[in-house]
């Protein structure tokens, strides 16, 4: 055989090796960009995984306080002191928080907040911090594998966004759910960061899904809860 016909079967190959691995690597970050928080009816306890791909968070809960049926969504001055006292733990007082990732919240038994923040004394490392029956629970520590950290910056100050956003989002998709036949909210509202290196894009934003009769929608918002986007799935 001609050495052309070699040389065009060897490119060829290249060639569709490069364009697998460029939709697994878009499907990497399509799956870190919306993770799929869970929830689940047993003994309450709380674990963080974080991977190349993704990173979810599972909550369980054996109902907590039955009492309390408030809605984490429902005071803004409330999520705002919630903020605050995140910020004032004892070691995290006058130091710069900077999230990873994600930040997650739930609306069932008086509401649950959890985010994942950057350790400001020991940087390498990433704690879990939970927010549930009224105050910030002892963090947890979060694993941190694989190689997406090497395409992708996931830490932002904490600074940059409010707690009480989540009541304004909640508000526009309360609107919105009137307009969709059976539609309801899934009760979880986050916020996702992520800095692509190798483009030098960034994507951070709040997201929330109305699930529908017919069909399920994504709302995305900017970081100060401005819808900017509302996609079906």
């Amino acid at each position: 055989m001609k050495p052309n016909y070699f040389k065009a079967v060897f490119l060829s190959a290249i060639a569709l090796m490069m364009l697998c691995a460029c939709e697994q690597i878009n499907k990497s970050f399509e799956e870190t960009r919306h993770p799929r928080p869970e929830k689940k009816d047993a003994a309450m306890h709380t674990t963080t995984e974080s991977h190349s791909t993704n990173s979810s968070t599972v909550i369980e809960s054996d109902g907590g306080d039955a009492s309390s049926n408030r809605s984490i969504f429902e005071d803004a001055a409330t999520l705002d002191r919630i903020q605050s006292e995140l910020e004032n733990l004892p070691q995290f007082r006058g130091k710069q928080l900077m999230l990873y990732q994600t930040l997650y919240f739930y609306d069932f038994q008086g509401g649950r907040i959890s985010i994942n923040i950057q350790n400001p004394d020991t940087t390498e490392n990433i704690d879990q911090y939970v927010y549930a029956n009224g105050k910030w629970q002892d963090p947890t520590p979060v694993k941190i594998v694989g190689s997406m950290q090497n395409e992708v910056d996931f830490l932002m100050p904490l600074s940059r966004i409010r707690l009480a956003t989540a009541k304004k989002i909640n508000d526009i998709a309360q609107g919105k759910i009137k307009e969709i036949p059976g539609g309801k909210t899934n009760g979880f509202i986050y916020f996702n960061y992520m800095k692509i290196k190798r483009v030098n894009r960034t994507e951070a934003g709040w997201y929330l899904q109305i699930q529908g009769a017919r069909s399920d929608l994504r709302l995305n918002f900017d970081p100060d809860g401005n819808l900017k986007e509302m996609k079906k799935q």
